[in-house]
């Protein structure tokens, strides 16, 4: 018999969507709208209807659709129909061909101001598609998708449970809204409202004010991956909750004292989130599930970290492992690690003092193959071959390769490698692997970016006998660059944004809005790619032109890996071993990141505590 307390297999749960039912999203196509439809056709949903009276109107929105359509064959239907009117809700619910499965009520009309100024119809127009709206969705598909329906969502907001001024109108219009839904769970039926703070990323608050900083009735915006992780734990509660919040105080950031406002530490603001008067009473040794840390609560503190660290941890659990100690040192550090996306787990990560330490030869590497670790009795294997990341060195591989009993060389990229394919790039370093070792047993490694070369030389060369990617794949960094190209309408934007992501492998910090716009209002790449080179060579000081060769080899090496398609499969035994922290994309990219589709050998997937940076560093 089973016994639900005591679970034969114990899992981390994930809300999860039938590919054979319909899912209607109300605003679809607004921000929030699109985030949230991408999301349920990777959790499974494969029929969706996105509601919109002005239906596609900007590339984006198209991209998006098409994209999924595309690579996820979801079928997706744009609908004009009018929920605030009876006839049009009741052809929405009743024409679907395939039963409902979930009906998400995200569309808003916004009409600030105060009471007084209101007029009738000013106070009609954002009540109408709140109240109405949710009343036609609740009176049909209980009519027509009682037995069917899993989920009926709506998005309120938090001027309803606690009030924002101007926004009588709208803090009705949610008020009555959530009264559907509590009125749904009496009657047995699914029904759940989101009081949501600002949303960051996307969105009105986006569009109107325009910074993820803008304190918007004492909230600041919750970013989008928080939400959506958010969403997920709050599908997956108990039935007999109607209405929930997530949102990030503002005032948890700073407090004043007197006319100037003064900076509070990590740990006091921690503790105020925890509940907890005084701070100093926290254990260093103790974990933040130690001290009764809720899934709620990781949402505000990743929010924290983000907003004022400029540290991204992948979810709760990670959160929750924190350590105050741990917490002290992200409070008290003056510098952070130089990567392209700011990480913290358990794993004790290194600290640099100064960008500066990168130097030429590190960022253009002179010789091809460097000797990482040696060993004069080695195992059954004559030596192990690893292949740089898309940095082009291996600099970072050396710790990691100081700890293995067997000698190991790195491949780095010099200016002879060439820059025409993966295949290319593979069959050069091949030449160096057989001149170094000419006869078998190969074994070969490849770090990110160099696990897609490290797949063609596992092609190209016979006699491997095992193949170590370390948290990379043949599709690691072209599902990356694919799904990050969606969300940019112009190939400028899209420019910019990749010359971002290089400088912030150099300078964390940055103001990515006052970049992203610089960069893409410049009149082409090269000028862009100057003003990127300027600014990085106050920084490292290695001269203007180099900083312009290391920038496109950079991009080549992107694009190069986003064409590239392996054009046989992996013959010999496969271990991967992929980060316990991953990225937003890892969901999409899968657990195995897509080996299991090109392996014809053993595949083994080994889980490693850390980011894609740290996992490399101590014991690991």
């Amino acid at each position: 018999v089973y016994d639900e307390s005591r679970p034969l297999i114990r899992a981390i749960r994930k809300t999860w969507f039938s590919p054979n039912k319909t899912y209607i999203i109300t605003g679809g196509l607004g921000g929030f709208g699109l985030e949230l439809t991408e999301w349920l056709v990777e959790r499974g949903a494969r029929n969706l209807i996105l509601c919109s009276r002005s239906g596609i109107r900007t590339g984006y929105q198209l991209k998006k659709i098409t994209y999924l359509e595309t690579f996820f064959e979801a079928k997706i239907l744009i609908s004009k129909l009018n929920i605030t009117n009876e006839k049009e809700c009741e052809e929405l619910i009743s024409q679907c061909s395939l039963p409902i499965g979930g009906i998400f009520h995200l569309a808003a009309v916004l009409q600030d101001g105060l009471f007084e100024n209101l007029t009738i119809d000013l106070f009609n127009q954002v009540v109408d598609i709140k109240y109405n709206g949710t009343k036609n969705l609740d009176k049909y598909t209980r009519i027509y998708s009682q037995k069917t329906l899993d989920y009926f969502v709506v998005f309120s907001s938090i001027s309803c449970g606690r009030g924002n001024a101007g926004q009588t109108n709208y803090g009705y219009a949610n008020s009555a809204m959530e009264r559907i839904c509590e009125q749904r769970q009496k009657d047995g039926l699914p029904a759940l409202a989101i009081q949501w703070g600002a949303i960051g990323d996307v969105g009105m608050v986006i569009e109107n004010l325009g910074s993820n900083d803008t304190v918007v009735g004492g909230t600041l915006p919750q970013r989008m991956t928080s939400c959506l992780e958010t969403i997920d734990y709050f599908l997956q509660q108990s039935t007999n909750i109607p209405v929930v919040s997530s949102y990030v105080l503002a005032e948890k950031l700073q407090k004043t004292s007197g006319s100037s406002t003064t900076s509070i530490s990590l740990i006091e603001i921690i503790a105020n989130i925890l509940g907890i008067s005084d701070a100093s009473t926290m254990s260093s040794d103790s974990t933040l599930a130690d001290l009764g840390l809720d899934s709620l609560g990781s949402v505000e503190i990743k929010q924290l970290l983000e907003q004022k660290y400029s540290i991204s941890l992948a979810n709760s659990k990670e959160i929750q492992q924190l350590t105050i100690k741990r917490l002290k040192e992200i409070d008290s550090s003056s510098s952070v690690l130089a990567t392209t996306t700011t990480t913290i787990n358990n794993t004790e990560t290194k600290k640099t003092s100064s960008i500066s330490s990168f130097d030429l030869s590190q960022l253009l590497p002179k010789d091809l193959m460097v000797l990482l670790n040696e060993k004069v009795k080695s195992n059954k294997y004559q030596h192990l071959f690893l292949i740089h990341p898309i940095e082009g060195h291996v600099e970072m591989l050396r710790e990691l390769s100081q700890r293995l009993p067997i000698t190991v060389f790195g491949l780095q990229s010099t200016n002879d490698v060439p820059n025409t394919s993966i295949e290319d790039i593979a069959a050069y370093y091949i030449k160096k692997i057989v001149e170094t070792q000419p006869t078998g047993p190969y074994l070969i490694g490849g770090y990110s970016f160099g696990a897609c070369i490290a797949v063609e030389i596992a092609l190209q060369l016979p006699s491997i006998a095992q193949l170590l990617l370390l948290d990379g794949s043949h599709s690691y960094v072209a599902t990356h660059t694919k799904q990050y190209r969606t969300k940019f309408n112009e190939p400028k934007h899209a420019e910019a944004a990749v010359l971002y992501a290089f400088l912030q492998q150099f300078i964390p910090n940055l103001d990515q809005k006052k970049i992203l716009s610089d960069l893409a209002n410049l009149p082409s790449y090269d000028a862009r790619l100057l003003f990127a080179a300027e600014i990085l060579d106050k920084t490292i000081n290695i001269g203007i032109d180099n900083i312009i060769l290391i920038a496109k080899r950079f991009h080549n090496k992107l694009l190069l890996a986003e064409k590239y398609v392996p054009s046989n499969k992996i013959p010999c035994q496969t271990i991967l071993f992929r980060v316990q922290t991953s990225s937003e994309y890892s969901e999409t990219i899968g657990d195995d990141y897509g080996l299991s589709t090109i392996c014809q050998g053993p595949l083994q997937v080994l889980v490693i505590p850390g980011d894609h940076r740290t996992f490399l560093q101590g014991e690991n």
